[in-house]
Parts: structure tokens; C-alpha cells; sequence
């Protein structure tokens, strides 16, 4: 029982943290997915971009996308030189564990995903 005890006590932080790291990739997906949905806006727009995550969907996505970490919608919209720039991010620390900082990953237009 020591030997299963030791070895659960090795892998269980590996486990963890290969997990995060998967989440954190799928919620850099999410916002990629998001910010295409955002240029498919401002081309119906006149190039104007919404500046609230939630006047793309339905039309431009079928549903908001949740974080894989924490199970909910946990994106946000920032605008500047609005209407024509945003940054999408995944607010909070929901990715500490995958060594990313707080209020990553973020999509920005004109640049793509901002690594941190």
C-alpha cells in the first residue's frame, strides 16, 4: 500500500498539471474562435467591432464558449480606439496552474494571441 501510496503522490501533480495545461489550450481555442466571430461582425458592421462579447451570438456563433477551468463564460471584452481594436481575454486566474498570469490567455485584434 506504500508503494501505490507513493506512486499516486508522484503522479497526481503531473496529472493536475497536464490537465491545466490542456484546459488552457482549449481556452486559447475558444478565444480564437471568438475573435473570428468578432471580424465576421465589423465586415457586416462597416468594420466596426462590437464592443460586447454578447452581439455575437447567435449570428456570428452559435453559443458563448465556457472556460474549460472553470465551467463558465469567463471572457471578457476590452475595446480601445474603439470601434476599430479589442482584446478578448479569459479574466481571473483560472489558468494559474498552467503557469499562465492573471486575466490570460487574450486575443487582441491586428496582433492574434498575446503570449504572456
Amino acid at each position: 500500500m506504500t508503494v501505490l501510496g507513493l506512486l499516486m503522490a508522484i503522479m497526481l501533480p503531473t496529472y493536475a498539471r497536464a490537465r491545466a495545461t490542456s484546459e488552457y489550450g482549449a481556452c486559447k481555442e475558444n478565444l480564437a474562435q471568438m475573435a473570428t466571430a468578432f471580424e465576421m461582425y465589423a465586415g457586416e458592421n462597416g468594420g466596426i467591432y462590437p464592443n460586447r462579447a454578447d452581439l455575437i451570438v447567435p449570428r456570428f456563433i452559435a453559443y458563448m464558449p465556457t472556460c474549460p477551468s472553470v465551467g463558465i463564460p469567463n471572457y471578457r471584452v476590452q475595446t480601445w480606439a474603439y470601434p476599430h481594436a479589442f482584446t478578448i481575454y479569459c479574466r481571473g486566474e483560472a489558468h494559474a496552474l498552467a503557469g499562465a498570469p492573471p486575466d490570460f490567455p487574450q486575443y487582441r485584434s491586428g496582433h492574434g494571441m498575446i503570449a504572456p
